[in-house]
């Protein structure tokens, strides 16, 4: 029985390194959507621009900024269940301004991260970078494998995770403004999918946006 359910979860992590779409799919029905597949010399296999989290009830794109890249199925690590992904993600692109020469090239620079993305909803749980993404499942439960920390990780997001770190778009002069709002946007669809607005929330939700929300957000929490 091991052995099939193994197969199973192998079968559900749909690869094609070339195809422009290809998703992970979990034993609920839900479906990570990985689209707008991208290739230069700084990568070794295809990565996507676009991530979509898809269920019965609602689609809603995963957004961090316009720098991340997603590896794809083919790097993820599901849980026991299947219930939570280990995702590995970069954020890249070129830089200038590093020194005095006024013939200076753009520099390419990146980090890696990993977010750990619950398929019920959508919801990513976690998104560190480079040492902190050494991180393994026992069944459902997440550790860090460092080999001074074998910690367990706590699967839990709270509203504030997200909503403390909205950027002031207005005032905002290292970034264009539009980035800035979708930035923010991603950040208060992700709080949304971890933790739908209801009458508990709901004054939490206000003290972060206000009463006025809008109607991108209000169909979203309708959908859930």
């Amino acid at each position: 029985m091991k052995i099939i359910n193994f197969i199973l979860l192998m079968f559900v992590l749909v690869i094609s390194l070339y195809a422009k779409e290809t998703f992970i799919k979990s034993k609920n029905g839900n479906s990570l959507i990985f689209k707008e597949a991208e290739k230069n010399e700084h990568f070794e296999a295809n990565l996507y621009k676009k991530l979509i989290f898809s269920s019965k009830e609602y689609n809603s794109t995963i957004y961090i900024n316009n720098a991340t890249y997603y590896f794809g199925p083919s790097s993820s690590i599901l849980s026991g269940s299947g219930r939570y992904v280990i995702l590995d993600a970069l954020e890249g692109g070129y830089i200038t301004g590093y020194s005095d020469d006024k013939d200076e090239k753009p520099l390419w620079k990146d980090k890696a991260h990993c977010l750990v993305i619950d398929m019920q909803n959508g919801c990513i749980l976690i998104n560190e970078t480079d040492d902190a993404c050494m991180m393994g499942w026992k069944g459902d439960e997440l550790y860090n494998n460092a080999e001074q920390q074998k910690e367990k990780i706590e699967l839990k997001r709270n509203i504030k995770d997200d909503l403390d770190h909205l950027l002031k778009c207005e005032n905002i002069g290292f970034m264009d403004i539009n980035e800035c709002k979708k930035q923010n946007k991603g950040k208060v669809d992700n709080a949304i999918r971890c933790n739908p607005i209801n009458s508990k929330n709901i004054k939490e939700y206000e003290k972060y946006l206000g009463s006025d929300i809008n109607s991108d957000t209000k169909s979203i929490l309708g959908a859930q």
